[in-house]
């Protein structure tokens, strides 16, 4: 796209010390907009809605729409209750997305501790589901043994060999935790090609040495070329109720990709950090050691690694979970930590944090903050700084209170100012307001329903220079009818937003689901979906790149969807059904709002030209924010005109760009020009029954109305995708005129028919007869149905009547004859079989 200095626009510089006078809140990232916007441009260009945040909003009914399909299923939710477990993966060169989960064990036997996944090979848009399984280890995972291995949350990651190009040689690298009834013990590892080779499967179970007890495997990440990383919390506990767990520190495991034996050697490192104990009752101690949401990632050359957990290891009196973190420079060969972070210490978090209970009005909040134990995500960036997506708000004594909830990035930059806030370098970025905490995502049945928090989750580009979050959070007053806030998060709907850590550039807060028929969480505005809600999400820890823009993988989960079930509604013993969306989309026009400086069109954000008009180019005005904090250079106004022509129909995206003189955007915004024209009009068609001819429009420039002659003197039609249907063998001459209010345009067409129906014994004979594959890349075989068939002929035409094959006559007795089309053109043919007991005519799609 061509982009142009602005140099006919006014350009307001404003001095810092007057945009600093502006900015006299405590928290800086407070000043960015909180309102949430349904994001729907995605893949197809919608237009985004904004409204007012849930807690206030105006009543604009929202209508989003995810592109969803479903992969696989397991048995029951043991795949993807564990938010810490990293269960799809992406290879952008391959165009590869996989997900991994348990088997489903009541539509393909066997038991629910083995694993299956899923492939896309073209960036998420078609699956082949529920290959496997890949644990070809059956005797070894038998669910129902007493003390036999049980394998549970699986996680998953691609692993393509040095200098492959192919797909399906590539490789999906697996680990779960399994446990032998009375701990969790070791894990369940191995690999198997993409391509679904059951030759290429194995399983192994690997116990952790010196350890009796250990607990889930979560944060399964690449490292280096090659490497894989998993953690595990190493610590003493069982599953007798009762039973004080205390925490010892972590195992962090390392896998590297053994080019003898083609497969994953892993060895374990020790990293010994006693957290707090804090054993409840005197004589049977029920918990033991805070400790949440452990976490492992690497940058994108594998050289810096992180650890995040929420905890305490001060044994101070505020009894609230921190973060702390451990940092490695060295590929994972050391780890020096633990680093704690204060929240006290991070200006933006107390400037932020809420005084007063939301749920509860009048009650004071303690003023004391805490992360919330149970929620965490972690990716790390380019520049080797980690991002640690947490919830924080008032709390005290290992709890939290519904006040200041608040959804934050934690990082690290060396780049900021001390004087800035922050503490030692760890600031927080802030992400949104929440108004709900946790609620129960099932519905109890026989079992006692699942608790489900906000779910963070989080993702990077591929080069590390974007980092992704999301998260979930009902409509706060829905539950409660409207009246105050209920704090229940039963009903969640999905909500992300996208960070350049190195410019500080947000996107604005999109909201995904709201209104979604299958996925949308109830509000007071728009009613709940299918499934109740976006329930337990996992994203890629890495997105897909397209260009400049950025498509994160995302998978939600469908609970009981099979309402037959013995063991009751809504537990973990529930099956579930995965569904991938494949159009969360950040564009780089997204990444609008930045804290060094502010971009603002002037004039109209929506501006509408005729073709052939006269457009007006209004410009932007660039104003200075904090420059003493996050500014780097001299700024300059681009325009992107997004190939812009005024003589051509087309809605066209002009983008606003504050920049340096190294081409890094500090802020942005965007308008959009729609040139209108009279249509260009076109169609397609496809055969339906032999007669019958389905009509669809293409034209462009938005008709508003059709009108079709199908060229056999009946009717004219005047719907926009109509089905026609001929009494009469030939070829006919379809026109469509299609006219909007700028004018209108016509184009015809050759519709070629073959045969027309003529009773029962046509229709009798053409049902006995199958053909496969179809579509074909070439070879295709027909088979007659039936003891006793009779002679017939067969000949193939294409879609204007003309001869491909001739025709070939078979004796009778005759079940199954091969054509050969590798030779024809992609398209649409027409394989007519001909006997005395009828005529049919087949549609074969050939492409190569």
């Amino acid at each position: 796209m061509k982009k142009f200095l602005l140099s006919c626009v006014v350009v307001v510089l404003v001095l810092a010390a007057n945009a600093q006078a502006k900015m006299s809140k405590p928290n800086p990232f407070k000043t960015l907009h909180k309102e949430h916007a349904v994001v729907l441009q995605n893949q197809q260009s919608y237009s985004p809605v904004s409204h007012q945040h849930r807690a206030s909003r105006s009543g604009t009914v929202v209508n989003s729409r995810l592109h969803s399909e479903l992969i696989g299923s397991a048995g029951n939710l043991l795949t993807i209750i564990e938010g810490g477990c990293n269960q799809v993966d992406v290879n952008d060169s391959l165009n590869l997305v996989t997900f991994i989960h348990r088997n489903d064990d009541a539509i393909y036997g066997g038991t629910v501790s083995q694993y299956r996944y899923d492939v896309s090979h073209d960036r998420g848009n078609n699956w082949e589901a529920d290959l496997g399984v890949i644990t070809n280890a059956v005797e070894l995972l038998d669910n129902t043994g007493a003390g036999v291995p049980k394998g549970r949350f699986p996680q998953g990651g691609i692993f393509n060999p040095a200098g492959n190009t192919v797909a399906d040689s590539a490789y999906l690298i697996y680990s779960g935790t399994y446990h032998n009834d009375d701990n969790w013990i070791g894990h369940v590892r191995g690999r198997g090609k993409i391509s679904g080779d059951t030759g290429t499967y194995n399983c192994n179970i690997a116990p952790i040495p010196s350890s009796t007890a250990i607990a889930i495997g979560t944060g399964f990440c690449h490292g280096a070329p090659g490497v894989f990383w998993n953690l595990t919390r190493d610590y003493t506990g069982g599953f007798t109720a009762g039973t004080p767990i205390i925490t010892n520190g972590w195992i962090v495991e390392k896998g590297v990709w053994n080019t003898s034996t083609k497969d994953i050697d892993w060895t374990q490192q020790a990293i010994p950090t006693p957290f707090v104990t804090d054993l409840v009752g005197t004589t049977t101690p029920t918990q033991a050691s805070v400790v949440g949401v452990p976490n492992i990632a690497f940058d994108p050359t594998g050289q810096y690694g992180w650890i995040a957990s929420l905890g305490d290891i001060t044994n101070d009196l505020d009894s609230v979970y921190d973060p702390i973190l451990w940092k490695s420079t060295d590929f994972g060969a050391t780890w020096q930590g633990p680093i704690r972070i204060d929240l006290d210490s991070l200006s933006e978090v107390m400037g932020q944090l809420g005084t007063d209970n939301e749920v509860v009005p009048g009650t004071a909040a303690s003023g004391i903050p805490t992360a919330w134990g149970d929620d965490g995500d972690l990716v790390v960036d380019a520049w080797g700084n980690p991002h640690f997506v947490i919830l924080v708000g008032n709390g005290g004594g290992y709890g939290i209170e519904f006040a200041g909830l608040d959804m934050w990035d934690l990082t690290y930059n060396a780049n900021i100012s001390s004087t800035c806030g922050g503490w030692n370098n760890w600031h927080a970025l802030y992400l949104d307001s929440l108004h709900t905490l946790q609620g129960d995502m099932t519905a109890g049945g026989t079992n006692d329903p699942l608790a489900e928090s906000n779910r963070p989750m989080a993702s990077a580009s591929a080069d590390g220079k974007r980092v992704f979050f999301f998260w979930t959070e009902t409509d706060p007053l829905v539950l409660s009818g409207g009246t105050q806030m209920s704090g229940d998060n039963s009903l969640p709907n999905l909500y992300g937003r996208g960070v350049d850590p190195q410019h500080f550039v947000f996107t604005k807060v999109f909201s995904y689901t709201e209104g979604d028929a299958l996925w949308g969480g109830e509000t007071l505005d728009s009613v709940g979906g299918a499934y109740g809600g976006a329930k337990y999400g996992t994203v890629s820890p890495v997105a897909l790149t397209n260009g400049e823009n950025y498509n994160v993988p995302l998978v939600l989960t469908q609970i009981d969807y099979n309402t037959d079930l013995t063991q009751g509604l809504g537990s973990s013993e529930a099956p579930a059904a995965f569904w991938y969306i494949n159009n969360i989309n950040f564009l780089k026009t997204d990444f609008k709002e930045g804290l060094a400086a502010d971009v603002e069109i002037n004039g109209n954000a929506e501006v509408t030209v005729t073709a052939g008009g006269t457009y007006t180019e209004d410009g932007a005005t660039l104003t200075y924010l904090d420059t003493a904090c996050y500014f780097h250079g001299l700024l300059h106004l681009v325009i992107d005109s997004g190939n812009f022509n005024a003589n051509v129909g087309g809605v066209y995206v002009f983008g606003y760009y504050a920049e340096d003189a190294n081409g890094n955007i500090y802020a942005a915004d965007t308008r959009t020009v729609t040139v209108v024209d009279k249509p260009i009009a076109d169609f397609v068609y496809s055969y339906g029954t032999p007669n019958g001819v389905n009509f669809s429009d293409q034209s462009l420039n938005v008709p508003t109305s059709w009108n079709w002659d199908f060229g056999d003197g009946s009717a004219h039609g005047t719907s926009q995708n109509p089905t026609h249907t001929y009494s009469a063998v030939g070829s006919y001459t379809v026109c469509l005129i299609a006219t909007n209010t700028y004018g209108s345009d016509t184009t015809c067409k050759s519709v070629t028919i073959t045969s027309i129906p003529s009773g029962i014994s046509e229709t009798e004979f053409s049902q006995s007869i199958s053909m496969f594959p179809n579509p074909t890349t070439g070879k295709v075989a027909i088979m007659l149905n039936g003891t006793s068939t009779p002679e017939f002929a067969v000949a193939v035409y294409n879609v204007l009547g003309e001869t491909v094959l001739s025709t070939t006559k078979y004796k009778a007795g005759t079940n199954r004859v091969e054509l050969n089309l590798t030779n024809a053109a992609s398209g649409m043919y027409l394989v007519k079989i001909q006997s005395n007991k009828g005529i049919a005519v087949k549609y074969l799609t050939v492409g190569q």
